[in-house]
């Protein structure tokens, strides 16, 4: 991915308990050869029963790509409790 890229998290099930977007640094470093270089790390947090309405067990996690330039690619997890 180019520097510069964002890739953004948000979830309809749950909060993001991490950064909800992270920027990939510009770097000379071989990703193969650095051990966290392609690495993003997030953490989805469930919502606690008692706060919950029916229908909530299950929500989306979408992880969207944003390079530089403009183009966008978009994923999905289906994320149940």
């Amino acid at each position: 991915m180019p520097a510069g890229t964002t890739i953004t998290f948000s979830t309809t099930n749950g909060s993001i308990e991490t950064a909800s977007n992270f920027v990939i640094p510009s770097t000379n470093a071989n990703a193969r050869l650095a051990s966290q270089a392609s690495v993003v790390d997030y953490r989805v947090a469930l919502v606690p029963t008692e706060n919950r309405n029916p229908g909530d067990e299950t929500g989306v996690l979408t992880i969207r790509v944003t390079t530089p330039s403009g183009a966008t690619t978009t994923g999905y997890v289906i994320v149940n409790d």
